[in-house]
């Protein structure tokens, strides 16, 4: 990928920037100046501002992050730690002129699924109804009990919360409780 397909300019519309990171595909756009970095802008930053009733024609400049984190040239080597200690998943590299030159991507560069800090947050699986919807299946089986493939679903929603940090979890059932 050319690092300047992620480049964007302060004045782009949020709808516009929503078009760039579809075409991307990579969740994070570098807002620049004269080759610069000014700011990031993450599907995230823009989530929270369509949750907050904002309008998509404003610009990027109100839900950009202005401070960045970004890493030297010759901190390169220590970006692995940096991505890990942040939880981020990107990081710009800039020269000494504070020039865009590059991005690391976690998933590109390290070629694992990124781990989060751990959580100790419960989770509260909610699978306490009756199922109609999978009905004839749920006569048999209690819907988190239903497979899918090989896996139950409330495997497969542990599984995915486990993959996150999350090891302390709580069901809620009454329909079909054992």
């Amino acid at each position: 990928m050319n690092i300047q397909e992620l480049f964007i300019n302060e004045d782009l519309s949020i709808k516009e920037a929503i078009k760039k990171l579809d075409e991307t595909a990579k969740k994070i756009l570098l807002v620049v100046e004269d080759n610069k970095l000014i700011g990031v802008l993450t599907d995230g930053d823009i989530r929270r501002w369509i949750l907050k009733s904002g309008s998509l024609s404003d610009p990027v400049s109100l839900i950009m992050i202005k401070t960045p984190i970004s890493i030297s040239e010759e901190d390169r080597k220590d970006a692995k730690k940096i991505l890990k200690e942040y939880s981020i998943e990107a990081i710009p590299v800039l020269n000494k002129k504070k020039e865009v030159i590059d991005i690391i991507f976690w998933n590109d560069n390290f070629n694992r699924k990124f781990k989060f800090n751990k959580m100790d947050n419960p989770v509260v699986i909610m699978a306490g109804g009756k199922g109609t919807r999978l009905d004839p299946y749920t006569k048999i089986l209690p819907k988190p009990l239903i497979p899918i493939g090989d896996i139950p679903i409330v495997e497969r929603i542990i599984n995915r919360f486990n993959e996150y940090g999350c090891n302390n979890f709580y069901m809620a059932v009454n329909y079909k409780k054992i």
